[in-house]
């Protein structure tokens, strides 16, 4: 009786290997070439700079308090894809394989910044992107959330520096006593907080500036108070603390300066 029974066991142990086995075929993407696709997002804050040669975002996550970025990837076939990265990594890439490639077609990316509690702090910025039947990766797509797409409003820190004809307020000729600063917006009106009237100083910082696009305009007189130089720029002042110095060599004819800041 025990034959009998040890009989069909054995011939059903015989056959599980061949039923799990997928037909004798290896595992999938075992021995493959396949080079997997790659679909990479960048993002920026308030736009571009170039700083030490390379382009980098304007203003910092520190800046508007974001610690993270949310992505959702949406495409054909259903293809559905979330994920959340550090904000200061700067950008979100995810790879398909041969066992699960992306499929063709059109695909939209969704990028959100969140603060250390995970709760959204801008809109949500989107971007088309396309996989294509060649096997080439989708171009690298970039979203820039400017500050007016953010949920609250931010001030920045002014840093400017002159020169006068490209040297110091004292080492200058003629040397430079009184510095005289004012900042207009793009409706030209004076910035209360930017303006100043003072001794000369190499570098200056202003803090708690609305963020925006100025212009700075500045004269330097000698220690009698006569103008000798004037000069102008266009700024912009990011959110935080972590703004570019704006540099300025002023020059001008002191007969031009006269009515250059009110």
């Amino acid at each position: 009786m025990k034959a009998a029974i040890a009989l069909p066991l054995l011939a059903l142990t015989l056959l599980l290997p061949a039923a799990c086995d997928n037909d004798n075929q290896p595992p999938c993407g075992s021995g493959s070439t396949y080079v997997p696709v790659q679909m990479r997002t960048k993002w920026t804050i308030n736009g571009k700079r170039i700083f030490l040669g390379n382009e980098i975002s304007f203003d910092t996550c520190l800046d508007v308090d974001a610690t993270y970025a949310s992505i959702t990837i949406t495409g054909p076939e259903n293809y559905l894809h979330t994920g959340e990265i550090l904000c200061t990594a700067m950008e979100y890439s995810v790879s398909d394989d041969k066992c699960t490639p992306f499929p063709q077609g059109p695909y939209t990316v969704q990028v959100t910044l969140l603060d250390s509690a995970r709760q959204p702090i801008s809109q949500v910025k989107t971007v088309e992107t396309r996989v294509y039947n060649d096997g080439n990766p989708p171009e690298v797509r970039e979203v820039d959330f400017d500050l007016e797409s953010f949920f609250t409003d931010f001030a920045g820190t002014l840093w400017y520096k002159f020169t006068w004809n490209g040297a110091a307020c004292a080492a200058a000729d003629p040397a430079v006593s009184t510095v005289n600063v004012a900042i207009y917006d793009e409706a030209e009106q004076a910035l209360t907080s930017g303006t100043y009237s003072g001794a000369c100083q190499p570098e200056r910082t202003v803090q708690g500036v609305p963020t925006g696009f100025y212009t700075l305009r500045v004269t330097g007189q000698d220690a009698v108070g006569v103008v000798h130089y004037c000069g102008t720029l266009d700024i912009q002042v990011g959110a935080g603390i972590t703004n570019p110095a704006w540099e300025l060599n002023v020059t001008g004819d002191a007969t031009a300066c006269a009515d250059f800041v009110p």
